[in-house]
């Protein structure tokens, strides 16, 4: 393992340099490597660095006084009380020389302690930043490593994006992929700590059914309380109905040391632009990762991450993966001409992919794509429900139109004048259509500046033949 300034030599010679400048006004506090236990308790008692430095010496030489109290006596006579080698060398009855050997080694030792005070403080906050996730849903992720790479080079730059938005369809895993990188954040010493606040509202299992979850749709004084009750445990003044002086209190805390909050299923926020203010307000050095089925492109200082479906190769893998872990040992040894039918009805979809492999122990293939095409069973419809239906209702009339006519064109993408053709819509209004099915990432934009195609995902497609016109007649 490479050497950092915690577990090589250089805590050694800060820890000197510091206590040779204790009884300065500022001591050299430059030189003192970034600690968790320094952070952590600069939180809780809020005095600023140089207090924070100076009860970091005292405990861990309260520590060492515990194990070997001549080397701490020695260390605090030689320089809390500023006494010289000589005086040292008179109040312990020893020569000059063994002075420097005692003080080398007590150094060396009082390393070790802060070393240790370091391991307990990072194992703390590593048991609070994982109680604060969800429960993972995955045992596995397929084709996402780029993706993670990606996300956590945003969240390693000391600089902007503050709110990063990672956005898709239902279903691509953003939950699960932000999650899996929060996993690995929490290695990362620069986070003082996390937070995760969920807005979602209902959840599919892998047999097809929807759950509503109980709980008022989240809102700004949810966010702050749910912050507040994970960072500091207590929510004192939303008690007093004073969510003005609750979001000071927060934003003192983000403020001062970076933290890593995920606020997920935005696109169920009843007042998403309020509580993006709000984010804008906490945030820096504080960074937010959001995850959204919609897209909030008029927010201009989002980061807009897209998720995008799985590869044909990985969706194979997952399928196999899938199949494996529900003793399916027949569908795992399919070859890829006996699963391309899978990707070609629900394409690079992860939940839609999971769905069918699990309907699989009760229906033969040619079954369960028949009844995703046709909506004829309670699986599909609730797939679909939970997918596209609050999306659906979202639409108007003009919106829903172009919708219905993507899949009459290429599946490669269809530019604005093929949709211009067939819809018979005037440019304004193909325009704000247009707009509607991206924001709600129904419809992916691709291309360059100069010329866009517009296309749907494959799930999107099946989706589009039967279950929507099911709810329009409804």
């Amino acid at each position: 393992m490479a050497q950092t300034a915690v577990t090589g030599p250089k805590l050694n010679q800060s820890l000197h340099q510091l206590l040779r400048h204790w009884n300065r006004p500022r001591p050299a506090l430059g030189v003192l490597p970034r600690l968790q236990w320094s952070i952590q308790h600069d939180l809780v008692d809020a005095q600023g660095p140089i207090p924070t430095a100076r009860h970091l010496i005292e405990q861990a030489l309260e520590r060492l006084n515990a194990v070997t109290p001549n080397e701490a006596a020695l260390l605090r006579r030689r320089f809390i009380d500023d006494a010289s080698v000589i005086d040292t060398a008179d109040h312990f009855n020893i020569v000059e020389g063994t002075v420097y050997k005692w003080q080398r080694q007590a150094l060396e030792n009082l390393a070790d302690v802060v070393r240790n005070m370091e391991e307990e403080c990072r194992l703390q906050r590593q048991s609070r930043w994982l109680a604060h996730l969800e429960t993972p849903t995955y045992s596995r992720l397929f084709g996402v490593e780029h993706q993670m790479n990606a996300l956590a080079s945003l969240l390693s730059n000391d600089d902007a994006p503050w709110l990063i938005a990672v956005e898709g369809m239902g279903g691509l895993g953003k939950t699960a992929l932000v999650d899996a990188v929060m996993r690995q954040q929490q290695k990362e010493i620069r986070w003082c700590d996390a937070a995760w606040v969920t807005a979602r509202q209902s959840v599919i299992n892998l047999g097809g059914g929807i759950a509503k979850l109980d709980g008022p749709a989240l809102t700004v004084t949810g966010l702050v309380e749910s912050l507040l009750q994970q960072l500091l445990g207590q929510i004192p003044y939303l008690h007093q109905g004073n969510l003005a002086a609750a979001t000071a209190q927060l934003r003192d805390r983000l403020k001062r040391h970076p933290h890593l909050i995920v606020v997920d299923n935005l696109e169920t926020v009843n007042d998403v632009a309020a509580l993006i203010a709000t984010l804008r307000e906490l945030a820096n050095p504080t960074k937010f990762v959001l995850t959204s089925r919609h897209n909030p492109y008029m927010a201009g200082d989002l980061h807009h991450f897209a998720i995008t479906a799985l590869s044909q190769q990985d969706a194979l893998a997952l399928l196999r993966y899938e199949a494996h872990q529900r003793n399916l040992p027949e569908v795992a040894a399919a070859t890829d001409e006996e699963l391309a039918p899978i990707i070609e009805c629900v394409g690079g979809n992860p939940l839609a992919l999971r769905l069918v492999v699990g309907q699989m122990h009760v229906h033969s293939l040619a079954t369960i794509l028949d009844d995703l095409t046709a909506v004829r069973s309670a699986t599909a419809e609730n797939l679909y429900t939970y997918l596209y239906r609050q999306a659906w209702e979202s639409l108007d009339d003009n919106a829903r139109t172009v919708l219905l006519a993507m899949p009459l064109g290429s599946e490669a993408g269809v530019d604005s004048a093929f949709l211009a053709g067939i819809t018979d819509l005037p440019g304004d209004a193909l325009h704000a259509a247009l707009e509607q099915l991206v924001a709600q990432n129904l419809v992916n934009g691709s291309g360059t500046w100069q010329a866009r195609l517009y296309r749907i995902h494959s799930l999107t497609r099946t989706f589009l033949h039967e279950s929507v016109l099911h709810w329009q007649r409804t």
